[in-house]
Parts: structure tokens; C-alpha cells; sequence
């Protein structure tokens, strides 16, 4: 297999070899740029950094359920439908009889 690899690496017209050189391009302008944005002193310093964001935005993100349950909670503490409310009414002092 490994035969197989140096193969290809060394066919620079193999589709893998040419789909390879796209991505290390593409992932070496990222990593610069998050290199020259954190002012990070390495490539590898970098990409540490930019995981350790990924990983700590990750687990502060809520889940749908829990957005939800939050939700739920603050249309609790509001109460109960008012039955005698007319929006209709309510809408018409709004727009100012218009």
C-alpha cells in the first residue's frame, strides 16, 4: 500500500495528488490567516488556537431543547391568556383609530 502512495505522490497529474495540493493550499491560506489574525508565533500555535476556539464555542452553544426550555420558562412566568383581551381593539388603539 504504501508503494501505492509514493506512486501517486510522485504522478502530480493522479487526481489525488492534484485534490491533495487543493486542500494543503487551502488549509495552509487558513491556518496563515488565523496565524497573522492571532498573531500566533507558528502554524502549529495557530491551529492550536483555533481548535481550543472551536472546541470552547462548541460546548457553550445551547441545544435546540434547552433554548426551548427557556422559552417555555419565560412564557410561564408571563402567565395565562388574558380571555377578555380584544385584539382587535388593542390594535386599533395602536394604529391610533386608523
Amino acid at each position: 500500500m504504501s508503494g501505492h502512495i509514493a506512486e501517486v505522490a510522485l504522478d502530480v497529474t493522479h487526481p489525488m495528488a492534484v485534490l491533495y495540493k487543493y486542500v494543503r493550499t487551502h488549509i495552509d491560506r487558513l491556518v496563515l490567516e488565523v496565524q497573522r489574525l492571532t498573531k500566533a508565533p507558528s502554524k502549529v500555535e495557530a491551529v492550536r488556537r483555533a481548535l481550543t476556539h472551536e472546541i470552547e464555542r462548541a460546548r457553550s452553544v445551547q441545544s435546540v431543547s434547552e433554548r426551548l426550555a427557556e422559552a417555555v420558562r419565560m412564557a410561564g412566568e408571563i402567565g395565562a391568556d388574558n380571555p377578555d383581551f380584544d385584539m382587535k381593539a388593542y390594535s386599533d388603539e395602536l394604529s391610533g383609530g386608523l
